[in-house]
């Protein structure tokens, strides 16, 4: 898996900016998207750019009533703040994998790694690319489940994702932290998406700097509001009673 980074630089034309009349004031009449495309939007008393914020929550939220997507992060504004990212923020945007972020991320304070604490807010590059905090996901349970390596032709595979797809089917997600004694964590997340060939899955690579943090540690229960539940050896470990306990 590649970890190269790409740089796109925007270039904005003429075409993309609002149109101006003579005395070089904005033209209220109509303006183009930030993508530099030809459609126009019709502008409202209340959302000039249609991007489902009005012009007073545009102000509120330090983003442009004249693009949609103020940040140009591949999100409108609106569709940003219904996730509960900054749409001001290019950084900070709604999770690829599907699962929500949760407003309550920015109140926890991380403790540690042992039951009972709200657990450590690291931030993870997850396969996607993006840098993935623990504490995005605090409304809603979850399993983190750090490994150093999965091969599919090695241990019970089907079984353990068959566990692993039963836990998601009733609401709760599963975090996979990849880790390497020797180095990057990259084969370890190629073997991992490998095997599970699913894509909803978050896989993080944590890195050579963390393994020792993992090592001896098992599978973490995370209930909302950041807090480690449980700590079990492996998974299955996990019962009904203790993901009913945690779910929202």
């Amino acid at each position: 898996m590649s970890r190269s980074s790409i740089l796109i630089i925007a270039i904005c034309s003429l075409g993309c900016l609002p149109d101006l009349n003579e005395s070089g004031d904005l033209d209220s009449g109509a303006f183009y998207d930030d993508t530099g495309d030809t459609d126009m939007y019709e502008p409202s008393d209340d959302d000039l750019d249609g991007d489902g914020l009005t012009n007073e929550e545009e102000e509120e939220y330090g983003t442009s009533p004249y693009k949609a997507d103020s940040d140009q992060d591949g999100y409108d504004d609106g569709v940003e703040v219904d996730a509960g990212t900054n749409p001001a923020d290019p950084s900070d945007h709604p999770y690829m994998g599907g699962w929500p972020i949760d407003s309550c991320r920015n109140d926890l304070d991380g403790e540690g790694w042992e039951p009972g604490v709200v657990v450590e807010d690291v931030a993870w590059v997850d396969q996607y690319g993006d840098a993935v905090k623990l504490h995005d996901f605090c409304g809603h349970g979850y399993i983190l489940n750090p490994t150093t390596f999965m091969d599919s032709s090695t241990g019970d595979v089907e079984g353990a994702y068959s566990v692993w797809e039963q836990y998601k089917s009733l609401g709760l997600m599963i975090v996979f932290v990849a880790t390497r004694q020797d180095g990057s964590a990259e084969d370890t997340v190629e073997s991992i998406i490998g095997v599970l060939d699913d894509d909803s899955f978050p896989v993080l690579d944590a890195g050579m700097e963390n393994y020792n943090t993992f090592l001896h540690r098992g599978v973490f229960l995370i209930g909302p509001g950041g807090y480690i539940y449980k700590e079990v050896e492996v998974a299955n470990q996990i019962t009904l009673d203790d993901i009913y306990m945690i779910l929202p």
